[in-house]
């Protein structure tokens, strides 16, 4: 190759080089237009879905921002278009935002107008090349401009970096079979006709489990249950039929078909007794009474003449029953145990230790560091301060050592005054399974710690202000997994502060909590040789390794999609607590409220009630909340939803960022090994199987409320990957931050779905 050739040649690389940056740098210059699309969005269709689609298809739009105004039409608020929106849009360049101007037009400029000085970037509105709402672009561009320079009457000027520019969706819009138009209106006829096959029609693409979720929002009511096989088989796993038709051999079902036959001979003579119970066949629980009305009702029944147990589910899905009228406490409740029903107990999780937070319980985190935690996790680096743990499946106690003897607690009351051996074993006396682990795990750790030089018991436990949390694994109390040897494990140690308050009632204040202290406990119990008891064995917590996730890129990238989506949909920043967001949600819910009934809501009254329903301060009583509001309309609503009405909300404001993390923990737990299980393969199968159990026996009721229920945690399920992210494990424990989390995964809606039928539940 000549010089000239070959100096040709490294001009022309030189060129598309330069050509390459070139057209790089001015594609980085006009990806940043972002596209505002205001509207009504009473309800939000598909055809509003489909043309913010089609401008976040434009590579210069960097997002589009539907701006929907607080006014209600026809009975359909903002907060429903909202949570549709969530629901149907995959697009992690469009968000919906709240404005409190109803006009369109207005809402776009106030949009401006409200951005910081130095704000940059080029603006567009959104409207369709075809229809009157063109128009609006034509004046939107010399109206910035013009604002720009002179400002509003106000006196207000859009910062001098926004470029505002014309910008079309040239496509037809999309139309009914008919030929006519998808609109807002039609979309209203349908939902308020009840006419589910039209409204689906106004949203084309959309999956139908989709769209039964977004018909739930604006009507409030299901769509028909959706447990034939056909569905189960499509929405999860194959193999469901397997163990819904063919885990019950011939022999069996044969077997299976006498005893029903001898329960039906029993249930005419006598009442009150326990019985082997088949769905298919007769739905009555163990003392005769129908399912359906128990759960109506919201009571299982105690077996003492006349009582009931007060039926409450307490946070995370645990389960707290109350007996006034016999006196026992809050831990008893209903289980399945060998094919019977019998009375027996199902411990709260948490115990005196208290419920242990979920990342999305802490109001205190950032977005950022939601992001961050995220990436932890899928990075397998939960362990950067302490060690991740397994959240084990048992029931759980915490011991003491108080005045040289060991004390024994499940609630604040037994803190002060520590349980004796005798009285922890007469405490759970005449419950079955329950009454042998807890008086074997009594008896074993009082033997234990008697081999313990009492001066190291004396400097760990401060004479009984410091408890060793602990979990109770005692295979024959099967709740959802099986471990298959018998373990006491130690979690942790928490101190406590014991006080009284100005009527000399006793205080409990939790000081700290050493999370390396289950390992230290169970350090010194084995140092004195007596860590093998006669029925357990005792561990420290089962610690986890978690690996880096192989698709982390796209699991981090839509995880933070979702984070964004809540971020943005206020207007908040990534160093905005949490709780700004749940403030930004109540206020709207509030504010719509009032605006609705005509009445100017001041913005300390707003407070103090977002105060009240979303973080729970009830420092200003309900009567004196009541007598500043001067509209009787605004005080009968505010009345009602107190009572009622607010706790469903309050799971609303929750949901999005529950399914973040439980959809988080599902993929984590995927990814982990060495678990206390027996046999992890095997625990999954039955697992699966006991969920089998449940569709089969819940295809045959009748009755809405199980149906529903049922429904809900199987679509928890789905949400999480289906079946195959179901692990025999209930969570992991780690710390961030220098706070102590969980993460459950499929475990609790697995726990609800199982315990429907389980436990009544």
């Amino acid at each position: 190759m000549n010089k000239t050739v070959l100096y040709l040649y490294k001009i022309g690389i030189r060129m598309k080089s330069i050509l390459q940056e070139f057209k790089q740098n001015l594609t980085e210059q006009t990806q940043n237009v972002t596209v505002l699309f205001p509207g009504g969005f009473k309800p939000i269709t598909g055809a509003h879905l489909a043309l913010a689609n089609r401008y976040a298809e434009d590579p210069q739009v960097q997002q589009v921002i539907m701006l929907i105004g607080p006014k209600e039409r026809d009975g359909f608020t903002r907060t429903q278009t909202i949570q549709a929106f969530n629901l149907m849009n995959s697009n992690p360049k469009l968000r919906i935002q709240p404005t409190e101007f109803n006009s369109p037009i207005m809402a776009a400029y106030e949009y401006l107008f409200a951005l910081p000085e130095d704000t940059t970037g080029q603006y567009a509105m959104a409207a369709s090349a075809k229809g009157d709402d063109y128009i609006r672009t034509k004046s939107f561009v010399p109206n910035v401009d013009k604002y720009k320079i002179t400002g509003d009457k106000k006196g207000r000027k859009i910062p001098q970096g926004v470029d505002a520019i014309e910008l079309t969706a040239n496509a037809d819009p999309i139309t009914y079979p008919s030929g006519e138009p998808i609109s807002a209106t039609a979309t209203r006829a349908a939902i308020s006709d009840g006419d589910y096959n039209t409204f689906k029609l106004s949203y084309p693409g959309i999956t139908d489990e989709i769209l039964k979720n977004v018909w739930e929002i604006f009507t409030g009511k299901m769509i028909e249950s959706t447990f034939s096989r056909e569905w189960w088989t499509s929405q999860m796993q194959e193999d469901i039929n397997a163990f819904v038709e063919g885990y019950m051999d011939v022999r069996t079902a044969e077997k299976h078909k006498k005893k029903i036959e001898k329960l039906r001979k029993f249930l005419n003579n006598n009442t009150g007794k326990e019985f082997v119970y088949d769905f298919d066949t007769y739905d009555k629980t163990t003392f005769g009474v129908p399912l359906k009305e128990i759960i109506k009702n919201g009571k299982v029944y105690c077996e003492g003449p006349g009582c009931n147990w007060n039926w409450n589910i307490a946070d995370g899905g645990d389960d707290v029953f109350l007996c006034h009228k016999c006196g026992h406490d809050n831990e008893h409740s209903l289980r399945e145990s060998k094919g019977l029903v019998a009375e027996s107990t199902i411990l709260t999780e948490g115990g005196a230790a208290g419920h242990m937070a979920h990342p999305y319980d802490d109001h205190g985190l950032t977005f950022n560091e939601m992001k961050e935690l995220i990436a932890r996790a899928l990075e397998g680096q939960l362990d950067i301060e302490e060690a991740v743990t397994e959240k084990t499946d048992g029931q759980n106690l915490q011991v003491t050592w108080k005045n040289g003897q060991v004390g024994f607690s499940r609630n604040k009351g037994t803190i002060v005054n520590p349980l004796s051996t005798e009285e922890l074993i007469s405490k759970f006396e005449g419950r079955g399974d329950i009454s042998d682990a807890f008086r074997e795990a009594g008896q074993d750790l009082q033997s234990a710690f008697n081999k313990v030089d009492p001066k190291k018991l004396d400097a760990i436990f401060k004479n009984g202000t410091v408890f060793a949390n602990m979990e109770i694994i005692y295979p024959a109390t099967k709740n959802i997994i099986n471990y298959d040897k018998a373990h006491i494990q130690f979690h942790n140690l928490i101190e406590y502060r014991i006080g009284t308050n100005a009527k000399g009632k006793p205080t409990v204040d939790k000081v700290q909590t050493d999370m390396t202290g289950g390992t230290m406990i169970q350090k010194i119990i084995e140092d004195a040789n007596a860590h093998m008891q006669n029925t357990f064995s005792f561990i420290p917590p089962q610690k986890i390794k978690l690996g880096r996730m192989v698709d982390f890129e796209d699991q981090q990238s839509a995880l933070f999609a979702e984070v964004d989506q809540l971020k943005n949909q206020f207007g908040l920043k990534e160093t905005d607590l949490i709780s700004e967001y749940h403030r930004a949600w109540w206020r709207d819910v509030i504010s719509t409220k009032a605006e609705q009934l005509g009445y100017d809501l001041s913005d300390d009254l707003r407070d103090t009630l977002v105060d009240r329903w979303a973080f729970d301060d009830k420092s200003t009583s309900i009567i004196a909340v009541k007598k500043q509001i001067e509209s009787p309309e605004f005080v009968q609503w505010v009345d009602t939803f107190d009572k009622k009405d607010f706790k469903s909300y309050q799971k609303q404001n929750m949901e999005p960022f529950e399914s973040i993390f439980l959809r988080l923990g599902a993929i984590v737990l995927s990814n982990v090994s060495q678990v206390l299980a027996a046999d992890p393969s095997k625990s999954t199968q039955e697992i699966k199987r006991d969920i089998a159990t449940v569709i089969k026996q819940v295809q045959q009721s009748k009755d809405p409320e199980i149906l529903k229920k049922v429904e809900t945690q199987l679509k928890r399920i789905e949400k999480l990957g289906g079946l195959d992210k179901i692990v025999p494990i209930e969570g992991i424990v780690f710390t961030f931050k220098g706070n102590t989390y969980k993460l459950t995964g499929a475990f609790a809606p697995v726990n609800q779905l199982i315990g429907i039928l389980k436990f009544g539940r």
